[in-house]
């Protein structure tokens, strides 16, 4: 467990399975951030919908998108 400073305050967190990224909803700024878990930086940033509340991380699969 470790603690860093937030952007602004999440409403809800979600782990890949594999734990290494985690994906945080920020329903004020409508986003999710994604953050690495071992270096603990903000890695990515991703404009959703109107207020999200939850975020679902699921594994990677050999078919779809960017998994070819």
């Amino acid at each position: 467990i470790a603690h860093m400073r937030m952007p602004e305050k999440g409403e809800s967190i979600s782990v890949s399975p594999d734990g290494s990224e985690a994906f945080i909803v920020f329903p004020d700024t409508d986003e999710i951030l994604v953050v690495d878990a071992a270096s603990r930086q903000f890695v990515r940033r991703f404009t959703v919908g109107d207020e999200p509340r939850f975020v679902l991380a699921l594994p990677k699969t050999s078919a779809g998108p960017g998994n070819e």
